[in-house]
């Protein structure tokens, strides 16, 4: 935590106390992790997304060759997973986490 705590501040610091031409840069900086986050988020709801309809469709077996379906403990954890990954992947959420 140390690390960001200091890192945020003395990248903002330095490009308000030197040059002008440095501030695009820490503009960029600034939001390159939220393109990222914003990236994995809506990739990783898509993924419980499909999971969910995978499961649903029926093909997901266990071991012994038994389909995995509605009911399922299997099925409870994607529900919560497309719950979770749903709002994710909606535009007004991504664009607050460029932005």
């Amino acid at each position: 935590m140390l690390p960001g705590a200091v890192a945020v501040p003395l990248r903002s610091s330095s490009a308000f106390f030197s040059a002008t031409r440095q501030w695009p840069v820490a503009d960029a900086s600034a939001r390159l992790p939220g393109v990222l986050l914003a990236t994995v988020l809506n990739n990783g709801g898509g993924a419980w997304d499909n999971a969910k309809k995978y499961i649903e469709s029926g093909h997901l077996l266990d071991e012994n060759g038994k389909v995995l379906g509605k009911g399922t403990s299997a099925h409870a954890a994607a529900v919560v997973g497309d719950t979770v990954g749903d709002p994710s992947r909606t535009p007004p959420v991504l664009r607050s986490t460029f932005w």
